[in-house]
């Protein structure tokens, strides 16, 4: 697949490297070509436990494109002397609703978070990015007895764009487990992305991003979480360690 970027290695996990400008033109133009891509959004927890697991690391190198969603992998890139941007995925969720609005946009279908959630995206979406054009959500609490009717469900719908928010490793395995099948365009796994676009989390204020902070505010929200959190710090050291 050919990229108008570089790609580096994380603890031996490839890591694309593009701007934010340079992704979704070239995002829009797969799509266009019906050229199926698989976006992983990694962080340092996730790039940690596919250092230490076959498995995970399998599950992410599959990928097409692996972009840097967590400032520790941004962190290990630019001590590499790779001077990358932190790309978050609920950015590129944001910035595929707002273009999904104009004419001839691909089409989005949503798979996973609470009904709740999608329930007041329905409101939240149109207010905020336009009239995007969305062909199915489906909420992500479902049986593996009921994945066929939700694979049928989606291929029914014929989105250009599929949008997984059944948090990881969940997401990553439901695409690499139904990609051909589904011959979707575009695929990604969004996390909490649509809880955060929906308002029932909210991100960290821009003072924050600036300081790479926003784990820490996601961290106040969910304390429950301070046990993910241990990944970073060990997730440091092991790049330290590797020559």
């Amino acid at each position: 697949m050919n990229k108008p970027w570089s790609v580096h290695s994380i603890l031996g996990l490839a890591i694309d490297c593009p701007t934010a400008a340079q992704l979704q033109p070239w995002l829009l133009e797969r799509i266009a070509a019906r050229e199926p891509v698989h976006v992983v959004t990694v962080n340092a927890e996730m790039a940690y436990a596919a250092a230490l697991d076959a498995a995970q690391y399998q599950l992410l190198s599959q990928a097409d494109v692996v972009i840097p969603d967590g400032i520790g992998v941004v962190w290990a890139l630019r001590r590499q002397g790779v001077a990358q941007e932190r790309l978050p995925g609920v950015e590129l969720v944001e910035s595929l609703l707002r273009h999904s609005g104009q004419q001839g946009a691909p089409a989005i279908y949503i798979l996973g978070s609470s009904q709740a959630t999608l329930d007041a995206l329905k409101d939240i979406i149109p207010a905020r990015f336009g009239p995007a054009h969305i062909v199915g959500m489906r909420n992500g609490f479902f049986t593996a007895a009921e994945e066929a009717e939700i694979v049928a469900g989606i291929q029914a719908a014929a989105p250009d764009v599929l949008l997984v928010a059944l948090g990881v490793p969940k997401q990553e395995q439901f695409i690499a487990r139904h990609r051909q099948a589904l011959n979707v365009p575009l695929m990604m796994g969004v996390g909490g992305s649509f809880d955060v676009i929906s308002g029932r989390l909210q991100r960290a204020p821009l003072w924050m991003r600036r300081l790479h902070l926003e784990w820490f505010y996601r961290l106040l929200q969910q304390p429950s979480r301070w046990r993910r959190m241990l990944a970073l710090p060990k997730f440091v050291l092991k790049v330290l360690a590797t020559r």
